[in-house]
């Protein structure tokens, strides 16, 4: 009778440090999802404050712009032409309201910001074929899927547009 109680209680010790052991990798695997999580969280998180922070800094040339005010989002729309509104607003009763009538426009060519588009660029090919490297045209390279490559934003903005080159 002892003989069966101590097998009894060893069968017991075994199941419990094998739920105990099955409950140690289910936490480790949870952990693992959890990080990868908030890591996918950050990272959307970063690109949209990169986004807003793009769209802050170039508002008025979006919103001059019908295709690229096509990209953003309506809240994004919205949010461009509010905070033009309040920058338009702050700057007139700062600095511009001084001025003489023809010098008060913030939408004038030389004083709206427009993005660099000869700043260099990480990019990957997606089988694109030749791409145009400089201005002037006179070199190509011959971008592939398998190589990354930096090059002028200016010569690989279309084929970025039409989805043949990936930023990196």
């Amino acid at each position: 009778m002892l003989e069966q109680i101590r097998n009894q209680q060893e069968y017991v010790d075994s199941v419990y440090e094998d739920r105990r052991q099955l409950i140690e990798e289910k936490s480790f695997v949870n952990k693992l999802y959890q990080m990868e999580i908030d890591r996918l969280r950050y990272m959307v998180s970063s690109y949209l404050r990169t986004r807003l922070h793009k769209i802050e800094k170039y508002a008025i040339h979006i919103l001059e712009n019908a295709t690229l005010t096509q990209r953003l989002s309506t809240k994004e729309r919205n949010f461009a032409q509010q905070f033009v509104t309040l920058y338009e607003s702050h700057v007139n009763d700062l600095v511009l309201g001084k001025f003489d009538a023809e010098h008060r426009s913030l939408t004038a060519e030389d004083m709206v910001l427009k993005p660099n588009l000869d700043g260099f660029v990480f990019c990957q090919g997606k089988d694109a074929g030749g791409v145009q490297c400089d201005d002037k045209g006179a070199s190509f390279v011959q971008v592939t899927s398998a190589d990354r490559y930096v090059l002028r934003y200016r010569s690989v903005q279309e084929h970025v547009e039409s989805g043949a080159i990936a930023l990196i």
